[in-house]
């Protein structure tokens, strides 16, 4: 056998191994070709699929002919697309496709979506979605890894992530304390006991709020059933308030946007009214796309490491003494532990925020009152005026007269008011009065002068100009129509107006059945019928009645008759 040891060694790559490949290849016969490729795998140490690659890109052909039905399949490509979507109709969240495609082909023929007799096997099924990129392979990773796009901000407070999670690897009992679920066995969320466990006690949830820009964090913990409005409301207050550091945590303020999942509590009526009044815009993102606050999401992995990994070894009474200590820890990691990405301390990287884009949160007491005041409609008065618990305030656009506009109070400025109109936000502030009660910009009165008002080039005195220089109308109008040629053709009720309408007073009237009980009440001399009077009406009177019917009931009333008829009715 031939030396190969001179031509092929693992150091011969690319262009130059493919072309010695396909001579060594090409120089033996058909009968040689499998000993030559087992040589060359024991001098090389590569695949036997490798060597036949190199061998082809090297320009040698095994000469065998090509298959007359290569590329011929038994499915058409509507059969196929049908198979891949019975596969994908089984897909569980964290474990893909879980249908074998066994499964797939037998169910498919049970529904007739392929005949019986058609030949294929599951391998082949299987070959046929990778052709199509729709393998079960495939399809998880484009169902767990959609396309996404890397988001910046430019300064601290431009946008704020916001979520609140379940902490399941331990709970706080009011007798003993912070206490960590069965360590010795790892922890499913699907076994029947666990759950019991969990619903049987207070949840201990962690809201986490995070500066998008520097990293900065907030961490607290609430014990409760579940996600309440009032414990939301609470840690928005406490996480834009001053910190008990402010020099290792200095993050505070009103954001710019705060970004948050759909089903936590930030969406109740109570805090979207507490953001709405702060001028905080609330972005919501899609269920099941947590990449979309991915800050949050993966600092939720990371706090688990550098804290409450640290709470094995501690002994925790009370939620409030929880909370003392994450606060120091968020403390102590924003302002030492250096960010991956800019390369600063969080704190530090959050200090670079500029006055202008620092807005500092009111007082606690006027952010809750805020909350719990839902803002109201008002119509711009002609003086330009929106009254709010009976104070006046001044609306600058002169154009807004006559508009309804919502109107709260200012929490920055208790002074002011604030009206939102067609998207914008406009700030109001308070008509004062003088010690005689008049609001100071009243027009003081001239001894033969009428004062026009500032406002007089507004919207409504530009219509009004306008209207009055619409032309004159003639004086020889008329509003009606004489003669009954005019009306010829038009109908009324039902009839022409030029046909006699026929009355017959010998019809008796028709009163419909609420009219004719109320008639019958009258003729009784009673405000309410009995149980056994209610009873025979609505048997008897199905359609409407008239007066002599009525008067006929009235008798039957007043004898008792109707009891025993009643009766009888009721039986058949």
């Amino acid at each position: 056998m031939k030396d190969l040891s001179n031509i092929l060694n693992p150091a011969v790559t690319g262009d130059d191994a493919a072309r010695r490949v396909a001579l060594l290849m090409a120089e033996c016969s058909w009968s040689e070709r499998g000993d030559r490729v087992r040589q060359i795998m024991r001098v090389t140490g590569w695949s036997r699929n490798k060597v036949y690659d190199l061998a082809k890109r090297g320009g040698w052909s095994s000469g065998r002919a090509t298959r007359s039905d290569k590329g011929d399949t038994v499915l058409t490509d509507e059969q196929k697309a049908q198979l891949a979507r019975l596969t994908l109709k089984t897909r569980r969240k964290g474990k893909g496709m879980i249908a074998p495609a066994e499964v797939v082909l037998d169910v498919a023929r049970q529904n007739n979506l392929i005949d019986e007799d058609v030949d294929i096997t599951a391998a082949t099924l299987n070959r046929y979605l990778r052709e199509m990129r729709l393998s079960k392979r495939e399809m998880k990773r484009a169902s767990d890894n959609p396309p996404h796009a890397r988001v910046k901000t430019d300064f601290p407070n431009q946008r704020w992530q916001f979520d609140i999670t379940v902490c399941v690897q331990f709970y706080l009992d009011a007798s003993t304390g912070l206490q960590f679920r069965d360590a010795l066995k790892e922890l499913y969320h699907n076994k029947p006991a666990v759950l019991k466990d969990i619903v049987k006690k207070k949840k201990l949830l962690r809201f986490v709020m995070i500066d998008h820009f520097s990293g900065a964090f907030y961490v607290r913990y609430y014990l409760a059933a579940g996600e309440h409005s009032f414990d939301a409301l609470d840690f928005l207050i406490q996480s834009m308030s001053p910190k008990f550091d402010p020099d290792r945590l200095p993050m505070r303020g009103v954001p710019v946007e705060l970004l948050a999942d759909k089903g936590s509590a930030l969406n109740s009526h109570l805090c979207l009214n507490f953001l709405d009044a702060l001028g905080v815009k609330v972005l919501i993102h899609k269920p099941g796309n947590p990449r979309a606050k991915g800050a949050v999401e993966g600092f939720m992995w990371h706090w688990e490491q550098w804290f409450e990994s640290r709470l094995a070894f501690e002994k925790i009474h009370d939620l409030d003494e929880l909370n003392v200590l994450s606060q120091e820890y968020c403390a102590r990691i924003c302002a030492s532990k250096i960010h991956s990405r800019h390369r600063a301390t969080r704190s530090a990287k959050w200090s670079t925020v500029r006055s202008d884009q620092l807005i500092n949160l009111p007082e606690a007491d006027v952010c809750r009152e805020i909350a719990h005041t839902k803002p109201v409609e008002r119509t711009v008065k002609n003086d330009r005026t929106v009254w709010l618990a009976n104070d006046p305030f001044l609306v600058a656009d002169a154009d807004l007269i006559g508009k309804r506009v919502v109107a709260r109070r200012n929490p920055y400025n208790l002074d002011e008011i604030t009206i939102d109109v067609d998207g914008g936000r406009l700030v109001c502030p308070k008509i004062e009065r003088d010690d005689e009660g008049w609001q100071v910009n009243s027009l003081r009165a001239v001894s033969g002068d009428l004062p026009q008002p500032e406002h007089s080039h507004c919207a409504n005195n530009s219509t009004m100009k306008q209207m009055n220089d619409l032309p004159d109308v003639p004086a020889n109008l008329v509003g009606f129509k004489r003669g009954v040629d005019d009306v010829q053709g038009a109908f009324l009720g039902g009839r022409k107006t030029g046909e006699d309408i026929e009355f017959d007073p010998a019809q008796p009237r028709l009163f419909d059945n609420t009219s004719a009980r109320i008639r019958l009440l009258e003729l009784l001399d009673v405000e309410q019928f009995t149980a056994g009077e209610v009873a025979w009406l609505d048997i008897h009177w199905q359609d409407e009645v008239d007066e002599d019917r009525i008067r006929e009931t009235v008798e039957i009333f007043k004898t008792k008759n109707h009891e025993d008829t009643t009766h009888v009715k009721l039986i058949r």
